[in-house]
């Protein structure tokens, strides 16, 4: 039974027999042999192309976000497009996501809420911040 309610039976029918709904649909088809451009004649499209185009469009709307927002600075150096985001396999660990986005537990960024006082790295060489830890701290 179709999604309308309908139930479609197909049989053999003897051709020019005089059977009403053959007839008419030979008629159709030659009609529709013998023309050369045919209009487009269905309305819907399955599931599967709306969900891609939903996706699509999307995405580039959040790309376009992604490009004039100020925040997330840290991330955009390691993810310059949203679709190097997604298409992203990495297994991101509180660490992985700390350093990445720039929250989280470092010094720099809890002396910017007043949560500590000082954001001196604890090895005494620099402000603990995510460039410092990852280019400059040296204890990695």
């Amino acid at each position: 039974m179709g999604s309308r309610g309908w139930t479609t039976i197909f049989r053999w029918t003897k051709a020019h027999a005089g059977t009403t709904g053959n007839e008419l649909a030979y008629k159709l088809a030659v009609e529709t042999s013998s023309k050369t451009e045919i209009p487009i004649s269905y309305n819907t499209k399955p599931n599967s192309s709306i969900k891609l185009e939903l996706v699509e469009n999307s995405n580039v709307t959040w790309q376009k976000e992604w490009e004039t927002i100020k925040k997330g600075s840290t991330k955009k150096e390691f993810f310059p497009t949203v679709a190097e985001s997604l298409e992203s396999k990495r297994n991101f660990t509180q660490n992985l996501t700390t350093i990445v986005t720039g929250h989280g537990n470092i010094k720099s960024y809890l002396h910017r809420f007043r949560i500590i006082e000082a954001q001196d790295s604890p090895y005494g060489n620099g402000n603990q911040t995510v460039e410092h830890i990852l280019f400059e701290c040296g204890i990695l």
